[in-house]
């Protein structure tokens, strides 16, 4: 399959819907992509991912996006669940400082109380960008917060 993908010009492959990282053969997938020079990126929440598992796929990628909903733990919580946006952000870390493509998904959901939290959300978007300017790095904004 990967054989024909390339010869019909396929020039890059996405990873993403469920939790890609659940995936028991993602590093094998990944490696295999670059071993026929195939560009491969994941979106991800970034809340499974293990150091382990980071520091065996990082070469094998071109890119990685993290979604985050909440500019802090409350605002995150309210649709991830405790704990993931710590490490969501530990995630983001670890990949930028192994030297991967890396962007934030800045993802919060539409409701009618958005408007008195766009400063935060974008002073949050800031503080990333501040954090990574050294590497390769980036910030994608929903619709809504780039209203």
């Amino acid at each position: 399959m990967w054989k024909y993908f390339k010869e019909y010009n396929g020039s890059l492959v996405t990873l993403s819907g469920g939790e890609v990282s659940t995936r028991k053969d993602l590093i094998e997938i990944c490696q295999f992509a670059k071993s026929i020079d195939l560009p491969i990126e994941i979106l991800t929440n970034g809340f499974a991912w293990s150091d382990q598992m980071i520091d065996d796929i990082a070469p094998s990628l071109y890119r990685i996006q993290i979604s985050i909903d909440g500019f802090n733990e409350d605002e995150n919580r309210k649709i991830r669940g405790s704990g993931a946006f710590e490490k969501a952000l530990s995630t983001v870390n670890r990949f930028a400082k192994a030297g991967v493509k890396t962007e934030v998904a800045i993802t919060p959901v539409f409701s009618s109380e958005l408007h008195r939290h766009v400063n935060d959300y974008l002073s949050f978007a800031k503080s990333l960008e501040d954090k990574y300017k050294d590497y390769k790095f980036g910030i994608q904004l929903n619709g809504e917060l780039m209203d």
